[in-house]
């Protein structure tokens, strides 16, 4: 007759299915928002609506699948309060070195949830951070692009190279011109320019973000680009908080940006918008 598995065992194994399934969840997540990118490129509207229908979709089933698995793997226990207090436990341990473990916690809590209906918030269950926030204990931004701003004409050149799209330009001498002008505006109050790596699309547009810098100052500084059949070309120089924080509102649709990891960005959106909730700032980019 097989033995049947210890309490800790299998709070150890719901704990590494568990971990597993958000590594595979989160990968598909990031599988879309790339090939948004490439659709984004190629004009290709439709197919990004569809990408974007399915990268919602994409946590629910992710948590239904999970139940399942874990379910099975449970089986008489599934339901059992002080088992998943265990598993919680260890769960906790494992993510613990994990930049983004805020977003593996929230898989957690929703696995919970769906297996007991809860309503208001179990403490037993569910991470609860009420001292710690989730980027709290994040140092480090992400890598930036940094560019010097003086009266150099290149630098609004290598600016707008340095986007990555794979697009042709309208007309690229015209809105490098037209990006000088704006740099050279500033340079008689900030010092550089600090741009993310990741762009942020949203159907047809794409947002270079970042800010300008000053040697006690900053404010935010963001790049639109539109993007249609007849090629590429600057939209807009944005360096207003408000509209910043409009375009990163929930009533608007998600970006796709291929943050990995996300927390170290969303502190940097922090910086452009402080007055924006980091819980929004994780919804708008998808999360």
């Amino acid at each position: 007759m097989k033995a049947q598995p210890s309490r800790k065992q299998l709070a150890s194994l719901a704990a590494i299915l568990i971990v597993n399934a958000f590594d595979q969840y989160n990968d598909d997540f990031r599988a879309i928002t790339q090939r948004s990118l490439r659709l984004f490129e190629q004009c290709r509207w439709p197919h990004m609506q569809q990408a974007a229908a399915q990268r919602i979709d994409l946590y629910r089933q992710a948590i239904t699948e999970t139940v399942g698995t874990l379910a099975e793997a449970l089986g008489p226990y599934q339901h059992d309060q002080t088992l998943w207090a265990e598993i919680k436990a260890v769960y906790a341990e494992s993510i613990d070195a994990i930049t983004d473990r805020e977003l593996n916690k929230t898989f957690f809590n929703s696995l919970t949830r769906r297996f007991f209906g809860t309503i208001g918030v179990n403490h037993q269950l569910e991470f609860v951070d009420i001292d710690v926030g989730p980027i709290d204990d994040i140092r480090d931004f992400p890598p930036l692009r940094h560019y010097r701003l003086d009266a150099n004409e290149s630098t609004a050149t290598v600016l707008l190279r340095d986007c990555g799209l794979d697009v042709e330009w309208q007309d690229f001498d015209r809105d490098a011109k037209y990006l000088h002008a704006r740099l050279l505006e500033m340079s008689e109050t900030f010092t550089d320019v600090e741009l993310l790596y990741t762009p942020f699309i949203r159907h047809t547009r794409c947002l270079l973000v970042g800010r300008a810098v000053g040697p006690n100052h900053s404010r935010p500084f963001l790049i639109a680009l539109l993007n249609d059949e007849q090629g590429l070309r600057v939209d807009a120089v944005i360096q207003s908080a408000d509209t910043v924080s409009i375009l990163f509102g929930f009533t608007r649709s998600y970006f796709h940006a291929d943050l990995h990891p996300v927390g170290p960005a969303v502190r940097f959106l922090k910086t452009l918008i402080p007055d924006k909730s980091v819980a929004e700032l994780y919804t708008v980019v998808g999360r």
